[in-house]
Formats: structure tokens, C-alpha cells, sequence
């Protein structure tokens, strides 16, 4: 929120606290919003579950390798999937803010795929 927006819904008079969460305060500046931005009522929730990697492998039974002479395993390997369960309902990644520059993206996601050959 704004914190132009904070100021003029602060409480101003008893009963002001049904309608917002600014707290009163006294002698107010342009600074004065500050100390309150740090409040537990402005601070999202961090909890999240991320997806980092999946690893699907299978490797064929010795009785085929030995008849087709090919192929030995085969790996399928995923990562960096992203968040699959957030508590804030804000979208937001907590490993991953944006800040303003290009430094802190997301990674991308990777897919690598193995086969093991045998000659």
C-alpha cells in the first residue's frame, strides 16, 4: 500500500480500529510510516514447498541387454520446477523477489535426458 494511503487511514479517533490497521500516530512527517512498514501486519508469510527435482530412471533386466546388446538404462531428470504450495496469497516467491533488476530471476527449468548404451 501506499504510504501516503497509510497516513490518511490511520486511527484518528476512538472506533477508527474496526476500519484499519495504521495505528495513531502523533506528529506525523513524511518519515513518520517508516517504523511501521516492518509490522507483522505488512510481512507476507515465507512458507512454501518447492518442486526442485524429479529423477525417473530404469534400468533393463541383464537378459535383454544381453539380447539386444543396445541399450543399458535410461534416466529422465527435471529440476527447478517451482513452487507447488505458497502460504501468501500474494504470489510471491520468497527465494525469488524481484527487486528491481534482472539479478535475482528464477531459475529456468532444465530437462536432461540419459541413455547408456552398450556396444
Amino acid at each position: 500500500m501506499n504510504p501516503n494511503n497509510l497516513l490518511v487511514s490511520r486511527w484518528k479517533t476512538p472506533g477508527d480500529e474496526a476500519f484499519t490497521n495504521t495505528p495513531g500516530l502523533n506528529g506525523t512527517n513524511f518519515n513518520s510510516i517508516n517504523w511501521f512498514s516492518n509490522a507483522d501486519i505488512n510481512v507476507r508469510s515465507a512458507s512454501f514447498v518447492r518442486l526442485q527435482q524429479v529423477t525417473f530412471g530404469y534400468a533393463f533386466p541383464q537378459a535383454l541387454i544381453n539380447k539386444i546388446h543396445v541399450f543399458k538404462s535410461v534416466t529422465a531428470n527435471v529440476s527447478n520446477l517451482g513452487i507447488i504450495w505458497r502460504k501468501n496469497k500474494d504470489g510471491l516467491d520468497p527465494e525469488y523477489l524481484m527487486n528491481g533488476s534482472y539479478t535475482n530471476l528464477p531459475p529456468s527449468v532444465n530437462y536432461v535426458f540419459n541413455l547408456n548404451f552398450s556396444f
